[in-house]
C-alpha cells in the first residue's frame, strides 16, 4: 500500500481547525471490485445492507443456518439488487485483507482511536438509486475513493452531543445546512469530516467504490489485533 500523501495521517493538521478537508492522491487503491465481490459471497463474515429509493437501510428478509448465532441476507437477493444498481454498504471489513488492515493500525496509533472499514459499492447500472440522504455519523470519518468518481456534500452543521442516533435519522432540510465542502472524490483521494457532521453522497454517473474508515475517539475499548501472525508447521 502506497500513502503517497500522509498529511492526513498528521494530527497537527486537526489541532486547531476540525474542519472537513480532502487530500488529492493521498493513497494508491487497494480494495478491488473482487473484494467486493467476494465479501458479498460471505455476508456471515459482514453485516450487509443496501439503500433503498428513500435514503434508507433496505429492510432484507434474514436466513437462519444452523452453524451460525445470527440470521444473514439472502446471497442471491444481495447480488440483484447490487447488479439493478442499488448502493450497498459492506461493514466489518476491518480484516478483510491485510492493506486494510495495515492502514487501519496506522490510523489507531496516530488516534488513539478504534477505526473499522466499511466498503460502498454502486455498480453504475441505474443510477437514479440514491445512496444516504443528508445524516450524521457520532465516529469521525476518512473516506477513500477506490474506484469510479463520488460527489460528497458535508456541511457546516454538526448534531449536538445532547442527541443520541435515531431510527430512522433525522433528515434536515435544505434551509438548515450550508455547504463547507461540495467535492468530486476520485481514486486515491481522501475525504475527512468531523464527528456528527451532516454529510450526504449526491448523483454521479458510472461504477463507484470507496471506503468509509469510522474511527472511536478516544479509544472505547481494546481495538483488533492487526498483527499478521506466521502459523509453523510440524511435519
Amino acid at each position: 500500500m502506497l500513502i503517497s500523501n500522509p498529511e492526513f495521517l498528521n494530527p497537527e493538521v486537526y489541532q486547531a481547525d476540525d474542519r472537513p478537508r480532502v487530500w488529492r492522491n493521498a493513497i494508491e487503491p487497494f480494495v478491488t471490485w473482487q473484494d467486493a465481490e467476494d465479501a458479498l459471497n460471505n455476508p456471515w463474515n459482514h453485516v450487509i445492507t443496501v439503500i433503498d429509493d428513500n435514503g434508507r437501510r433496505m429492510d432484507l428478509e434474514q436466513v437462519e443456518e444452523p452453524w451460525f448465532y445470527m440470521g444473514v441476507p439472502k446471497k442471491q437477493e444481495l447480488f440483484e439488487l447490487a447488479n439493478m444498481g442499488y448502493t450497498i454498504n459492506i461493514c466489518k471489513y476491518g480484516h478483510g485483507k491485510p492493506q486494510v488492515d495495515e492502514l487501519l493500525s496506522k490510523i489507531e496509533e496516530t488516534f488513539d482511536g478504534c477505526a473499522d472499514c466499511h466498503i460502498f459499492i454502486t455498480n453504475g447500472a441505474d443510477n437514479s438509486h440514491p445512496s444516504f440522504k443528508p445524516h450524521w455519523d457520532k465516529p469521525v470519518n476518512f473516506i477513500i475513493q477506490m474506484d469510479g468518481e463520488t460527489r460528497w456534500q458535508v456541511y457546516n452543521e454538526r448534531a449536538s452531543h445532547l442527541i443520541e442516533g435515531e431510527d430512522p435519522p433525522y433528515t434536515p432540510s435544505e434551509d438548515e445546512l450550508t455547504i463547507a465542502i461540495d467535492t468530486l472524490l476520485t481514486p486515491g483521494d481522501v475525504l475527512y469530516f468531523p464527528s456528527r457532521a451532516y454529510h450526504n453522497t449526491l448523483h454521479t454517473t458510472g461504477p463507484r467504490l470507496s471506503l468509509s474508515l469510522p474511527i472511536w475517539t478516544p479509544k472505547r475499548c481494546c481495538c483488533s489485533d492487526r498483527k499478521r501472525y506466521n502459523l509453523v508447521v510440524h511435519r
